[in-house]
């Protein structure tokens, strides 16, 4: 019986450092849940480099690593369910998207957890995290006007629907008032794996951004 491979794939501007920082701080109680978030492939508490997708400017900068690198490994695991993160995976291209899960499908069964969020708030918060780091000079009805169509979410779902199946998609809204226990950590593991957080587990109050 294959194990059951869970690939948190974003989106950016979703919770994700919050979710991922959780995953990596409390790795002992998630594996008594039955739940193994690996050190493998580890950027930042993130499995930046198992993504399907590389960014042109990492490329030969990080060490990413193919689906038979890992794969093997992960299915030896003496839990029944991975746990994968990485913001990256959600801009990989469809025939990347297919062949990843082509090549996964051999070692799992698996699932696709995505947050969604009004793409404008998504691109206000990177704008204004823009403005925090440094001198932003272009106006923000331009940066508008280039992001707004990458994103598609039926057209970044659609690869993925077709790979692993739309009952396998688990999609959930980037909306407080609509998270389990009003915290995206307790709202994920509720949602996902039916897991309702006790005070076991370390729930950081630092801003991860």
């Amino acid at each position: 019986m294959k194990k059951c491979l869970y690939l948190h794939i974003g989106m950016g501007k979703t919770g994700t450092t919050a979710l991922q920082d959780f995953f990596w701080d409390n790795r002992k109680l998630l594996a008594n849940c039955d739940i193994n978030y690996p050190k493998y492939g580890v950027v930042a508490n993130a499995h930046h480099l198992i993504s399907p997708h590389i960014p042109p400017w990492l490329k030969d900068t990080w060490d990413f690593k193919a689906v038979s690198d890992w794969a093997p490994e992960l299915a030896k695991s003496s839990q029944q369910r991975i746990l994968l993160s990485s913001e990256l995976i959600a801009w990989a291209e469809a025939g990347a998207v297919r062949h990843f899960c082509a090549e996964a499908s051999q070692w799992f069964d698996i699932k696709v957890v995505l947050y969604l969020r009004r793409p404008d708030n998504i691109i206000m918060a990177s704008y204004s995290q823009q403005i925090k780091a440094g001198p932003q000079r272009r106006r923000i009805d331009q940066i508008y006007t280039e992001q707004i169509d990458r994103f598609d979410y039926l057209k970044i779902l659609a690869p993925w629907a077709d790979s692993v199946g739309r009952e396998n998609i688990i999609v959930r809204p980037y909306e407080r008032q609509q998270f389990h226990g009003d915290d995206i950590r307790r709202d994920f593991m509720y949602h996902v794996f039916d897991v309702d957080l006790d005070a076991r587990f370390t729930l950081s109050t630092i801003d991860s951004n």
